[in-house]
């Protein structure tokens, strides 16, 4: 590791949280010379084994359900999981201890870094992947981390040589970043989301915002110009070289589509093709603007036009991510289980063509699925509901004119009724605008479920390749 900033060599550095961050976190500091303290919210009865155990080796001390012990601490490092505001903190914060996050303190640790961030409500997870891949496949290493996959720190405390570190960051993460400096960055886009933990629009807004507050006249800020709310901030990042990025229309300087091609513009320069759009592995309008933003992105770093093409034929969607299961009674099996927000859900109906049966709901996050409705009319044969939150889809539904809609307590039965509502032609789209708990630990089970519901279809025929994606 070059570069070192923050030293915590003797110091006490306390840790809110024992999951995959925390632990990382603890290890890191313990890496460096720092004393550990651990700290999380859940009682001891509910500890899981392995924080347990892998704390045993790097954490002076662990406290379950005590936050106290942090308060003679040095500094206090927060899990994403936990909000600054959260009642846990209060005796950290009376005690006047500084509390930053993990991406926070990875920065500190390394403030030379090249940092790539991109955030916004929904397309996070394709973007960060597309951008590395381009930087890869430009010559240019590069470490594709964050909420996508494993926590920043380790990166940059392991990386070799002086890589790019393409940051996948929700407004959790950025909510604690205060210092960190992003030489490119994105916001592709905001809706609501997460009001049980930002409870305005403007509020999550700003949260977002603050992937660019530390950047420079040398920095690249890349904003979508296909929404409103994001494109708004134009005026407030003036600092930052600005980049656009559109599906709808030429946007300069900048990344769009024109004529069934991805075209980059910059500053004083002809536009130039990238692709045709019919070469991509990804499908879909949505991915059309992720990619859109990650040649903003990867294109600030200095990827090459032939690296930039040839990530976008190479890179398909993560799992349960707009992705095609398979085919059934020549109907098309859709797993956007990752849709949990209405945004995301929105797009996924705007991405199938023809007639759709949607199953949707879950746990609810303060959702509102008012804009939902018309969009259902407008595309859905039938709506299947599901959970705490299918009585409001369903509501929208019936506002907005569809009468076909029908309510199922479990899975296997919601796959079962679309598949008597289907016809010859049409997407089955598990697109559930929610969150996933209640009936399943996380969307990936809820995923897998669909997905075993409906690989036992008679006359199933699997997908032989998976494309798209419709949330991040």
């Amino acid at each position: 590791m070059s570069g070192t900033g923050l030293s915590i060599n003797g110091k006490t550095v306390g840790v809110v949280g024992a999951g995959m961050t925390g632990r990382a976190v603890a290890e890191a500091v313990a890496r460096l010379g720092g004393r550990v303290v651990v700290a999380d919210s859940r009682s001891p009865d509910e500890a899981p084994p392995e924080a347990e155990a892998a704390l045993a080796t790097v954490a002076s001390e662990v406290h379950w359900s005590d936050a106290r012990p942090l308060a003679s601490t040095d500094l206090v490092v927060l899990s994403p999981g936990i909000g600054l505001g959260d009642p846990f903190l209060d005796p950290v914060h009376a005690a006047s201890v500084e509390v930053i996050g993990e991406v926070e303190l990875a920065y500190r640790l390394r403030p030379d870094a090249t940092l790539v961030g991109i955030t916004g409500t929904n397309g996070k997870s394709t973007t960060t992947a597309l951008t590395g891949a381009m930087l890869d496949h430009s010559g240019l290493p590069a470490r594709v981390c964050g909420n996508i996959g494993s926590p920043l720190i380790t990166h940059v405390l392991d990386a070799e040589g002086d890589p790019v570190f393409v940051v996948e960051l929700s407004s959790f993460q950025l909510e604690s970043c205060t210092r960190a400096r992003m030489r490119s960055a994105a916001l592709l886009n905001v809706s609501d989301d997460h009001a049980d933990r930002h409870p305005t629009l403007a509020e999550y807004l700003a949260t977002k915002a603050r992937i660019f507050g530390n950047q420079t006249q040398e920095d690249t800020a890349v904003l979508g110009a296909d929404c409103p709310v994001a494109s708004g901030l134009a005026s407030s990042i003036a600092r930052a070289r600005l980049l656009w990025f559109s599906a709808v229309d030429r946007v300069a300087p900048g990344a769009y589509l024109r004529q069934g091609g991805l075209w980059i513009e910059s500053p004083g320069a002809d536009p130039a093709l990238v692709l045709s759009i019919d070469e991509m592995a990804l499908a879909g309008i949505h991915n059309i603007r992720n990619a859109c933003a990650a040649i903003c992105l990867a294109h600030s770093r200095g990827a090459t036009m032939d690296g930039m093409a040839e990530a976008l034929r190479a890179t398909r969607s993560g799992r349960h991510t707009f992705e095609t299961v398979g085919v059934a009674g020549g109907v098309t099996w859709i797993n956007d289980s990752k849709g949990t927000n209405v945004d995301s859900t929105l797009m996924a109906l705007e991405s199938c063509p023809g007639p759709v049966v949607l199953i949707a709901g879950g746990s609810e996050k303060g959702a509102d699925y008012s804009t939902l409705g018309p969009a259902m009319a407008a595309k859905c044969r039938a709506v299947v509901t599901l959970g705490d939150t299918g009585p409001a889809i369903e509501a929208e539904a019936r506002r907005a004119g569809l009468s076909a809609i029908h309510r199922c307590s479990g899975m296997a039965e919601a796959v079962a009724r679309a598949a008597g509502l289907a016809q010859e032609g049409d997407r089955v789209l598990l697109s559930p605008a929610s969150a996933s708990f209640g009936l399943f630990r996380n969307y990936a089970h809820r995923g897998e479920a669909f997905e075993e519901a409906v690989r036992g279809l008679d006359g199933f025929v699997p997908s032989g390749a998976t494309r798209g994606e419709a949330s991040g």
